[in-house]
């Protein structure tokens, strides 16, 4: 299989516009506003489920003790949020089986 480009919203928003036959200014409305309400959701704290794509959610990361590689100066990583994404099994049934 070869290798394609990266996709950027660009490149989406053609894609799905010739798909859905619909015109590119209102699918990249429609996908700026996806993404808002996705974004907004993560940093509030939601699962956001994607069924057959995979599931957004974000995890904690406890504070912990680190040392500056320059200075060797110990210092505090606070606590804080990671975004995370986790795959869908048919997703990851089709990577796995991809030649």
């Amino acid at each position: 299989m070869k290798a394609r480009d990266n996709m950027n919203k660009k490149r989406l928003c053609e894609e799905v516009a010739q798909k859905a036959n619909a015109q590119k200014g209102t699918v990249d409305r429609v996908i700026s506003a996806f993404v808002n309400v996705l974004r907004n959701a993560i940093i509030d704290g939601e699962e956001v489920q994607l069924t057959g794509l995979g599931t957004f959610y974000t995890k904690r990361c406890e504070a912990r003790e680190w040392k500056n590689p320059k200075t060797n100066e110990p210092c505090t990583v606070p606590e804080h949020f990671k975004p995370m994404f986790r795959y869908s099994k048919t997703i990851s049934d089709e990577l796995r089986h991809k030649e």
